[in-house]
């Protein structure tokens, strides 16, 4: 571990992402994240500063490859998730999406549905970002195209 004078907050703050989205987009646990931008945890190990010096020096190539990376891991565990689980790590990752362009929040939610409609309730499909009464009128529509 090294003492950490690397500005956390600074870096953020500089890429314009909230707490949480940086945390998730980066794959870092949102305490520990807090924790470095208070100073609470004034220890960082060498790879996680060397994560966070890359980010710093090529924010929108590590933005890149991380949401990439964010998308395969959403995918590829969702199928060894509870629909609770499911729909929390959906929800985190819209988040994030809808942070970097619309077109690929709604084409990601459409892809989503179509492949996973089956295991989330009506009520989790309003959370996700459906608004009351459009939700019905979404599902027949991709019902009728993907059908």
């Amino acid at each position: 571990m090294k003492n950490m004078d690397f500005d956390v907050a600074g870096l953020r703050r500089s890429v314009g992402f909230s707490q949480k989205t940086f945390a998730i987009l980066f794959g870092f646990p949102l305490g520990s994240l807090k924790n470095w931008e208070q100073g609470v945890r004034k220890n960082i190990s060498g790879g996680v500063l060397a994560y966070l010096e890359m980010i710093k020096f090529d924010p929108k190539g590590m933005e890149t490859i991380a949401l990439t990376k964010l998308s395969e891991n959403v995918e590829s565990c969702l199928g060894t998730l509870n629909p609770e689980q499911v729909e929390k790590r959906f929800s985190d990752y819209l988040s994030v999406v809808k942070v970097f362009s619309l077109d690929l929040y709604f084409s990601s939610l459409v892809n989503f549905y179509v492949s996973h409609r089956g295991l989330i309730s009506d009520e989790a499909w309003v959370r996700l970002g459906f608004k009351p009464g459009l939700e019905e009128k979404f599902k027949e529509q991709i019902d009728g195209e993907f059908s």
